[in-house]
């Protein structure tokens, strides 16, 4: 104020300048960091930009599952019995195969007999069932035909029922010949009741 022409002119203008001039506040430190996280968020944004991507890894293909193979049966083929025991049927297909006799086979091609009191398990459906299992059997395409009339030859069912036979009669023969059956039998005068025997598998 010493400055000016006089004291009024000197007042007026020490008041204009602190109108025109605001303390400067200090940066708090919180805004440094957010100012410098910024800044290093940008470089990194700029440095992803730039970078070349990634290559994802390659696909490899699983490989495809081959279909099973099926392995021929042991079997003989003129052999119907062990053909049907081989083929592992069930239900009412079994019981069709089981009382049917093999009267020819030629060329894949198998002639089977069914007896007229068993008729009633073949149908036109179980007749194809039966070819198909005993192709798949066999591991190779066959016909089966099939006829309705007097069987002359052991059906899978007739051996079956005649090995029980032979098992029941043997289990039989060995009671009666068996010492201590015999003292007890003579002891008390008991008989065996051939019904009441299972014989041992």
């Amino acid at each position: 104020m010493t400055f000016a022409p006089d004291p009024l002119l000197g007042f007026e203008m020490t008041m204009l300048r602190m109108f025109a001039f605001n303390i400067a506040e200090p940066v708090s430190s919180a805004s440094t960091t957010s100012s410098q996280t910024s800044s290093a968020n940008l470089k990194t944004t700029a440095s992803n930009i730039g970078a070349k991507p990634t290559a994802a890894p390659p696909i490899v293909p699983k490989p495809a599952q081959q279909p099973p193979v099926m392995q021929k049966t042991h079997a003989d083929e003129n052999d119907w019995p062990a053909l049907v025991t081989a083929a592992n049927l069930q239900g009412m297909l079994k019981q069709l195969a089981m009382n049917c006799s093999l009267t020819s086979f030629a060329q894949d091609k198998y002639v089977v007999a069914i007896d007229p009191s068993f008729e009633n398990l073949l149908t036109k459906e179980r007749g194809q069932q039966l070819q198909e299992a005993l192709s798949a059997c066999l591991n190779k395409k066959i016909v089966v035909e099939f006829t309705i009339k007097q069987v002359d030859v052991e059906t899978p069912a007739m051996k079956v029922r005649r090995e029980e036979q032979m098992r029941m009669d043997a289990a039989q023969k060995s009671l009666e010949t068996d010492n201590n059956v015999k003292r007890i039998m003579d002891a008390f005068g008991a008989t065996i009741n051939t019904d009441t025997i299972q014989p041992g598998k």
